[in-house]
């Protein structure tokens, strides 16, 4: 029997800000106490278990000024914080460059080794409306470039509402080997900043989505409230969520956009 597609109010909706400026202050090497770390830390006592970081301020591609190395670092620090503050779950969301991903990736994956733990990790990408991420690279070219990391899920979040998602959506869903992640914004904001997908009208897009059988958790980003999040789980309730996929067994290659090697076609110089 099948489980039911996650919702954001039981999967996607964490609270960010305190953490975010927690973690940072213990990074910086200021002195908390250890009851006041506990209060800071144990995630656990939160009701949701996930915990995500993200995007940081440096991207390898995008800004420069950071090297792999010290990424990878950070990431570590990062997750070994959240992961003795009790977080069952390390998200790497809002990702815009694929070099920062990696980077993270290899800094929890040292953590495992260390721990001798397994930890479960997602990770959710950014595509912007010219239908790529912040570096270049397309939807099916980011999963290729992580696909061989053994993730929890894979998914698109932030950037913008579910109609720019659409399409890649859908590639990620014919490609991916693990389980399926959506949350996005609330539309895209006006000239004054504000998003104007109501509850309803959000959910009846991601609805298609979960009709479509694309999607294993959803939920929102930017501009959305409690009450998209109560919608949204309403919606997807008793649907039947996205099966993994077997691995297909064809060779991909990924610079900024997928390239397939196969019988017939000229040889492609990688490089």
């Amino acid at each position: 029997m099948s489980r039911p597609i996650r919702s954001a109010a039981r999967a996607l909706c964490w609270p960010n800000i305190s953490w975010r400026t927690s973690l940072r202050a213990e990074l910086r090497g200021r002195k908390i106490g250890t009851p006041g770390r506990r209060r800071v830390f144990d995630l656990r006592k939160a009701p949701l278990g996930p915990r995500l970081y993200g995007t940081t301020t440096k991207a390898i591609t995008v800004t420069g000024g950071i090297t792999f190395r010290q990424l990878e670092e950070n990431y570590y620090e990062q997750a070994k914080a959240l992961i003795d503050g009790g977080a069952d779950i390390l998200v790497l969301e809002t990702c815009q460059d694929t070099r920062n991903v990696k980077a993270g990736l290899l800094g929890i994956q040292r953590l495992m080794r260390e721990s001798g733990r397994k930890i479960p990790v997602m990770v959710s990408g950014t595509i912007e409306p010219m239908g790529t991420m912040l570096a270049g690279q397309t939807a099916d070219a980011f999963w290729s470039s992580i696909s061989h990391v053994d993730l929890l899920s894979v998914g698109l979040n932030c950037a913008t509402g579910p109609e720019f998602m659409t399409d890649h959506i859908r590639t990620l869903s014919d490609m991916v080997t693990t389980r399926i992640s959506c949350y996005p914004n609330a539309g895209l904001p006006n000239e004054d900043g504000k998003y104007l997908e109501t509850p309803q009208s959000l959910a009846e897009q991601l609805d298609r989505f979960a009709n479509h059988g694309w999607l294993n958790l959803v939920g929102g980003c930017c501009g959305t409230t409690a009450e998209h999040i109560k919608v949204i789980a309403q919606m997807v309730e008793g649907k039947r969520p996205r099966a993994p996929k077997a691995s297909a067994h064809r060779a991909y290659y990924s610079g900024i956009e997928l390239v397939e090697a196969e019988d017939g076609k000229p040889a492609a110089d990688c490089g």
